[in-house]
């Protein structure tokens, strides 16, 4: 699997665009996101199997851990998009009641997390869908960017069981 997902030519240069994730943990192995998803349990749930989740990130290591550990813990209706543009052409089309959280990585090509997300709350039928935003660049100072973006909360990966904890949270919630 190629730790390039992408390249950008600017001034007849052309560049690399790197899977972060898969190379940290190539180079760290117990810090990797496989790592901690080995570690979550299976725990199904009416509500975990009902929930209707949007999930954007571009890293395929990322997307292929994460969809088989949400998959693992019960989620049965995630639906993919390795782009920020791609995930909210999807979202635009959707009703209130059609998706229950999105979920979404911040440095994306073509739209990042945090565009994706106030684009959202400026769109009256899901303006109040909580957004929660899953990355390898979430600081005290990004926490604050997600937030003020209309974000619900911020978790780093490779803290799968956390985003798990917050989903369930928010489903017991009615969201």
């Amino acid at each position: 699997e190629s730790s390039i997902v992408g390249t950008i030519v600017e001034n007849d240069t052309m560049m690399p665009i790197l899977d972060v994730e898969a190379i940290m943990g190539g180079l760290i192995p117990s810090a990797s996101i496989l790592s901690q998803s080995g570690q979550m349990h299976g725990t199904a749930s009416t509500r975990r199997s009902g929930a209707k989740l949007v999930y954007c990130e571009d890293s395929k290591l990322v997307q292929t851990v994460l969809l088989r550990t949400l998959k693992d813990n019960g989620f049965n209706d995630v639906k993919l998009f390795p782009t920020g543009v791609e995930g909210l052409e999807y979202l635009k089309s959707c009703n209130s009641g059609d998706v229950d959280i999105i979920i979404s990585d911040i440095e994306m090509p073509q739209m990042d997390g945090l565009t994706l997300c106030k684009e959202i709350r400026s769109q009256g039928q899901l303006s109040e869908v909580p957004f929660l935003f899953f990355s390898s660049t979430v600081s005290d100072e990004m926490k604050r960017k997600c937030s003020g973006v209309g974000g619900y909360a911020a978790f780093s990966k490779p803290q799968i069981g956390l985003l798990i904890q917050e989903i369930d949270i928010l489903l017991a919630k009615g969201a």
